[in-house]
């Protein structure tokens, strides 16, 4: 790859579309994440999609609240030391 090629990873998230990521649960994961969606009319999907809105501050996301809590459980979890993923 030349210079012309490369990107800097700001350039690749800034210009990347949609990705596909599948997660791998076990039967226990899987119901456990399926009940709420049943009581609240959504699915899986749409509710982790979500729940990755808040977590990264980005389109869709719930509001400041969502926002705060999912970079809490972030840095809790230990995958962040500050505000943002």
């Amino acid at each position: 790859m030349d210079d012309k090629q490369k990107m800097t990873i700001g350039e690749y998230f800034a210009t990347a579309v949609e990705e596909t990521i599948a997660v791998e649960l076990n039967h226990s994961q899987s119901a456990r994440l399926k009940s709420p969606c049943r009581d609240t009319g959504m699915t899986p999907k749409q509710l982790l999609e979500d729940f990755v809105a808040d977590l990264t501050e980005t389109d869709g996301n719930g509001g400041s609240d969502e926002r705060f809590f999912a970079a809490d459980w972030s840095v809790r979890r230990g995958y962040r030391h500050g505000r943002y993923l």
